[in-house]
């Protein structure tokens, strides 16, 4: 009975899950088995958009929150992200709790704090000098940056997008219906997987990478890494 559960679970599951699964099985074996490796071409990679992409960054997120505001004030606004006669399931207290927790859970507890005194010990990009006033402009320039209105306007417009083809056009919880009025039905062939797959994939790597530099960033002996150029880059 236990073997039928399981083989109509995974009787259901789609080739994105599978792709995905994939995917990641092989990159946690190379960050295993090939750390070496790894590490030099996630390093060169991660340099190289930082010197080629920073302002590509810096823009959209510009650009993202600029969205938000206009589409608050404006008629979408008014929108309801479900049909027309359905309410809230949840009230209001409950539901920023939710957002608070979901959207920045243990990153904001422990680098909250940790980020700007890390900038202001070992500012990024060596933009200043460590110790002083305008490393600690800096350090708070970057530190609201990450946690201020910027992730939060990333955070609205993707939520918004996948809301609004989930609750109000009854489409899957996931990233590819938000690209119909651009591809129309091509979302529901390979196009689409492909979406849904890089979507989840870098997902899972990002939920990585906070656990762990927030669990490595903890540990009693890391405190000799805080000011690594590494975490001054990623934060």
């Amino acid at each position: 009975m236990r073997m039928q559960r399981v083989q109509k679970m995974f009787s259901g599951t789609g080739s994105v899950f599978w792709v995905t699964a994939a995917l990641s099985a092989a990159l946690i074996v190379w960050g295993l088995f090939f750390t070496g490796n790894f590490t030099a071409v996630v390093t060169v990679t991660f340099e190289l958009m930082i010197a080629n992409l920073s302002w590509f960054y810096m823009v959209v997120t510009s650009l993202f929150l600029g969205f938000c505001i206009w589409l608050a004030f404006s008629r979408y606004g008014k929108i309801r992200l479900g049909k027309d006669d359905e309410r809230p399931e949840f009230g209001w207290f409950s539901w920023v709790a939710m957002l608070f927790q979901a959207g920045m859970g243990l990153a904001v507890v422990f680098w909250g704090g940790a980020e700007p005194v890390t900038h202001y010990a070992d500012p990024p990009f060596g933009e200043a000098q460590a110790n002083t006033t305008g490393a600690a402009q800096l350090a708070m320039q970057y530190s609201f940056f990450h946690w201020g209105l910027h992730a939060w306007g990333v955070f609205a417009v993707t939520g918004l997008a996948v809301a609004y083809f989930s609750f109000r056009k009854d489409a899957q919880g996931v990233i590819s219906p938000i690209f119909y009025p651009i591809l129309g039905e091509r979302v529901n062939g390979p196009i689409g997987k492909a979406i849904d797959i890089l979507a989840i994939f870098v997902t899972l790597v990002g939920i990585a990478v906070s656990l762990g530099l927030g669990g490595f960033r903890s540990a009693p002996d890391s405190s000799r890494h805080w000011a690594s150029p590494t975490y001054s880059a990623c934060s």
